[in-house]
């Protein structure tokens, strides 16, 4: 009886071990593709996560490209705006071909009047019709010498009241022919600027206070009619000085 009982229980076990056995096997395979499974998806969501980390960089990169270049441009827009505050520029005159004009002036000379005058914002004709008033456009022209004492030089007839300011402060010198049309042309420039036409030339000639006392007019009236010859049209500067 008691070895009938041993080779049940025997038979027991070996039947427990070989379901254990099965058991196991069949968790192997559930557990392989599982595993599969969740280290794939574990693999393709940290790639994902690392492209969108990348992509997120630049981004953020990008935009802060853009912000600088937002930044820069803003800032020449702020010191554009803030450096007309501080210094109106005066109305410039649209450039203009060159062409010379039949006077005793030569060809080269006048090039040189129109490029100052483009440079200081002068109309070429005006420069040169007050060449005319003055020398006639030659360059041997006489020292003239006015009842009030003082004398006036070269083709520009530059009064000797502007020499030594003119030497002192740019180094131009009235008795050489370019120092003594830059001088003119600096001189009328400014007046230019700042009044009505008649009001500029007249002062070329008679200064800014002989020019409010009533002097030069009938300078300012022969230039002008000699400018519009040459070429210049009033309309062209009719809002200079205003302002």
């Amino acid at each position: 009886m008691k070895h009938t009982k041993i080779q049940r229980s025997s038979r027991f076990s070996r039947a427990w071990g070989a379901w254990e056995d099965v058991a196991f096997n069949v968790l192997v395979a559930l557990a392989i593709p599982l595993l599969t499974y969740i280290l794939a998806t574990t693999v393709r969501d940290v790639n994902q996560v690392r492209s969108e980390t990348v992509e997120l960089n630049q981004r953020i990169e990008a935009q802060q490209t853009e912000n600088a270049r937002l930044r820069d441009e803003l800032a020449q827009q702020i010191e554009a705006a803030l450096s007309e505050l501080a210094e109106p520029s005066a109305p410039e005159i649209e450039p203009q071909v060159f062409t010379p004009l039949d006077v005793p002036l030569p060809e080269d000379m006048q090039h040189l009047v129109w490029e100052l005058s483009q440079e200081y914002n002068v109309p070429f004709e005006i420069v040169m019709a007050i060449m005319w008033a003055e020398s006639r456009h030659r360059l041997d022209h006489p020292d003239n010498h006015n009842t009030n004492g003082s004398i006036d030089r070269g083709v520009m007839q530059i009064n000797d009241v502007h020499w030594q300011r003119f030497w002192d402060e740019y180094e131009l010198d009235v008795n050489c022919t370019y120092d003594n049309i830059m001088i003119g042309i600096m001189i009328i420039s400014d007046l230019w600027q700042r009044h009505p036409p008649e009001m500029a030339v007249a002062a070329y000639q008679s200064g800014e206070w002989g020019m409010l006392q009533g002097g030069g007019r009938g300078y300012a009236a022969r230039v002008l009619e000699q400018a519009k010859i040459y070429g210049w049209t009033e309309c062209e500067d009719e809002e200079v000085g205003s302002h």
